[in-house]
């Protein structure tokens, strides 16, 4: 087995309250290894980031959720390997990554962006 992820939600402002019970993951190799992160707020105004830190390496963006769910992957980011959920009820961002492997071995992050609409 590989003890491979660490996922640690950042909030861009204090005021969101962020909720994640399983902060570390050991998944066998092949595998599938899925992180959930529940939020306080309306998910309908939230742009949702995740990234990947390995170790020696700097972070990393992986995928950006925009606040109409379209899901945009970031160059160099495999596709198919990450998949992630947005649920608005709860409110609950999931990242998903197929086929577990020694370079997925990393600290991930959550990280959320409220969406304005330039009116004042």
């Amino acid at each position: 087995m590989l003890s491979l992820f660490q996922a640690l939600p950042l909030a861009v402002l204090e005021a969101y309250k962020l909720f994640q019970p399983q902060l570390s993951s050991t998944k066998r190799l092949s595998k599938t290894a899925t992180w959930n992160v529940w939020y306080l707020v309306t998910i309908s105004t939230m742009s949702v980031y995740w990234y990947q830190e390995s170790p020696g390496q700097v972070l990393q963006p992986l995928l950006h959720v925009s606040s109409d769910n379209t899901v945009r992957m970031e160059s160099g980011v495999p596709m198919g390997k990450f998949k992630v959920d947005e649920i608005p009820e709860p409110s609950m961002s999931t990242l998903t990554t197929h086929n577990v492997g020694t370079e997925d071995l990393a600290t991930y992050y959550c990280a959320f962006w409220e969406v304005h609409s330039g009116r004042c």
